[in-house]
């Protein structure tokens, strides 16, 4: 497995796709791009920057699960690539040993955005669909 860390959101509001880029950390210059939909997007970039909305939106409330749970999220995997689609699994500890379960990635990066979990790609799904990272405007990056 390959450790990542969100790099980029890039919300297009005139598109229904928006991408996140999930970055190598050992050796860096590649980027896995995952294209999610608009809310998804929010939810995420909310995650980011912890923006308190006074109440809890629907990431914020799995949150207060897994913590009433007393469930302790180890990482988020990006398992597969089939089709064009990404998997993913959230996987915890909880009272009983290890447990995985089924999610889409973005979801299980806005969960991660929210508690600091970290993110791992599969070392062939990251081979497959991963990208040179571009350099923007004159040389600077975004991150």
């Amino acid at each position: 497995m390959k450790q990542v860390l969100l790099s980029r959101i890039v919300i297009n509001e005139r598109s229904p796709e928006q991408t996140i880029f999930l970055k190598e950390m050992e050796p860096e210059g590649r980027v896995l791009p995952v294209v999610i939909g608009i809310f998804e997007a929010n939810a995420i970039q909310m995650g980011v920057c912890k923006i308190d909305t006074g109440r809890p939106f629907t990431h914020d409330l799995l949150v207060s699960l897994l913590d009433a749970l007393n469930a302790k999220p180890e990482k988020v995997v990006i398992t597969k690539l089939e089709q064009g689609t990404f998997f993913a699994e959230l996987q915890l500890a909880v009272r009983q040993g290890k447990v995985s379960v089924d999610c889409r990635p973005s979801d299980a990066v806005a969960v991660s955005a929210r508690m600091g979990i970290p993110i791992f790609v599969d070392e062939d799904v990251f081979e497959r669909a991963a990208v040179q990272d571009i350099k923007l405007d004159g040389g600077a990056r975004e991150e």
